[in-house]
């Protein structure tokens, strides 16, 4: 298999290269990382992720968080793979496929169902869970499915509604917003 069009390269430490196109963003090469290399890996494939969705090349960007999520498989690392999901179903999002974003969040969530014991991997649990339930809240809602809006946007509410940092309390609003347009 060959990337269309240029292509950046990527080499992984005690592994390969990851060849990325810059067309459409195939990936290239994803059988070659090591365990040891794909927590990094991600970390560079949503770099490039993040910069195909700057020029709005929304499929591009979603190609490249799917090779980021089945990266991570090999880490082990739920929180990685459900990061890699959320944003791939925000790129499938923008480029208009709603069922299929929607499908992503909800495996996202189903990771992130399990507790943590320490409490600094909770707080990171809990609040990656309320940001998925509040992009599947805005799916559901949009697709005119309020019950299920509601659940999830009161579900994630729940979980950072006493929460300090900057990010609990947006993604608390945001709740609070969508649950108010519910008219509850």
């Amino acid at each position: 298999m060959e990337t269309t069009g240029p292509e950046i390269q990527l080499r992984i430490e005690g592994g390969g290269t990851l060849r990325v196109s810059l067309g459409d963003g195939t990936v290239i090469g994803i059988e070659e990382v090591p365990p040891s290399a794909a927590l990094s890996t991600c970390s560079a494939l949503n770099a490039v992720g993040e910069s195909f969705e700057k020029v709005e090349n929304h499929r591009a960007a979603a190609r490249v968080y799917e090779a980021g999520a089945r990266i991570s498989q090999v880490s082990g690392n739920r929180f990685i793979r459900a990061q890699m999901l959320n944003n791939q179903g925000l790129a499938l999002k923008r480029d208009g496929d709603l069922k299929a974003a929607l499908t992503l969040y909800e495996s996202a969530a189903a990771l992130l169902k399990e507790p943590e014991q320490s409490v600094q991997g909770e707080m990171q649990r809990t609040q990656l869970l309320a940001v998925t339930l509040l992009n599947s809240a805005t799916l559901h809602l949009s697709q005119g499915e309020p019950e299920k809006a509601e659940q999830c946007a009161r579900w994630g509410l729940e979980l950072v509604e006493y929460r300090e940092d900057e990010v609990a309390r947006s993604v608390a609003q945001q709740c609070r917003n969508l649950l108010a347009n519910l008219g509850v």
